[in-house]
């Protein structure tokens, strides 16, 4: 057991235990890697990379690609890599880093629209001065949260005070602007400054009137307005949840999303004419990157040029990593159910 004493002003430790995850040299963590039969063709470049990128990032992220569990001879359970190499591993390092690239790029794109509409709609139907937009009796009343300090208030409440604080304390310079002298912040300055946490659940909120002109920004085909609200904000909810992710360097590949959060597969089937594309919502494919991708080429789907250039970029990086590792980009698309002719289905959509 630890003990610590105080001694002179001084934090001095007596004994303690020793930690089950001790400090490793580059050239340990190769030979652990080694001895759980993992292969390197260099090591010195190996050293190198694990230089520049976490451990625990490159290989405990992507190990379930390459590894199985088993038991050594201490009787601890450690993993297998099964003669696969510690290239393998960095090839689908740096596909899921490139493809977090390209996401944060067409995410922000989504979410610019949905500011710039949800300012324009809530102008509209609601009003431009804070007396109005910011008034609860304004909006719909929401969920009541469930967990974290608001547990227990509608979230309608939550939402207006996140607005509200924003306008207070976020010290964009717009918003000083506006309340030093005009002594009221309008929706066009104030939600671009919001998260997209805090849009979707305005959005959520929202008027009937405003929800429907604000989802109709996004879509090109002639769904009905119940069927379109449900695939809007089940995309949506999808980008905002990758959309964190990506802006916190954490795993896209083989990220997977709550049931209650998976793409409705009716109202897709209903948005997508061609049948070989409702494959894709199948066999709880949509749960997970699918699903992802599913999303934003629905939410681009009224900006047909940005929605091929999103499905062309994504489409180069995936022959990239066939081109690379053909082997690897097997076990992704076989282990995250990815066709792997995605991109043309995508296109059909």
């Amino acid at each position: 057991m630890s003990r610590c004493n105080i001694h002179s002003g001084a934090f001095f430790i007596g004994e303690y235990l020793m930690p089950d995850k001790p400090f490793k040299t580059f050239k340990e963590q190769i030979q652990i890697l080694e001895s759980r039969n993992l292969k390197f063709k260099n090591k010195v470049n190996a050293e190198y990379v694990l230089m520049n990128n976490s451990y625990y990032g490159l290989i405990n992220r992507y190990k379930e690609l390459f590894s199985i569990s088993k038991v050594n001879a201490k009787g601890e359970i450690e993993d297998d890599f099964q003669g696969n190499y510690f290239e393998d591993l960095l090839s689908i390092y740096d596909f899921d880093k490139s493809l977090s690239s390209l996401l944060y790029k067409y995410l922000s794109s989504i979410e610019t629209t949905l500011k710039t509409s949800c300012s324009y709609f809530i102008s509209l139907h609601i009003g431009e001065h804070q007396r109005d937009y910011l008034d609860r009796n304004n909006y719909q009343y929401g969920y009541i949260v469930e967990h974290g300090k608001f547990k227990g208030k509608p979230s309608r409440e939550v939402t207006i005070q996140c607005i509200k604080k924003c306008i207070r304390q976020s010290g964009d310079p717009s918003i000083e602007y506006y309340k030093k002298n005009h002594n009221n912040v309008p929706p066009w300055i104030s939600i671009p400054a919001l998260s997209l946490g805090t849009i979707y659940e305005l959005y959520r909120i929202s008027p009937s009137k405003a929800k429907d002109e604000i989802s109709n920004v996004f879509f090109k085909n002639g769904l009905n307005d119940t069927h379109r609200k449900t695939l809007f904000i089940k995309s949506l909810k999808f980008v905002h949840i990758f959309r964190n992710r990506v802006a916190h360097g954490q795993r896209i590949i083989n990220h997977c999303v709550e049931e209650k959060n998976i793409l409705p597969k009716h109202e897709f089937k209903q948005f997508s004419k061609d049948k070989s594309t409702h494959m894709l919502v199948n066999n709880n494919r949509s749960d997970s990157i699918i699903g992802l991708f599913l999303s934003i080429v629905v939410l681009l789907s009224a900006r047909q040029s940005v929605k091929n250039q999103f499905i062309n970029e994504l489409e180069m990086i995936l022959k990239e990593l066939e081109k690379r590792n053909q082997s690897t980009f097997d076990k992704m698309c076989r282990k995250y159910m990815i066709p792997k002719n995605i991109c043309s289905l995508l296109r059909k959509i």
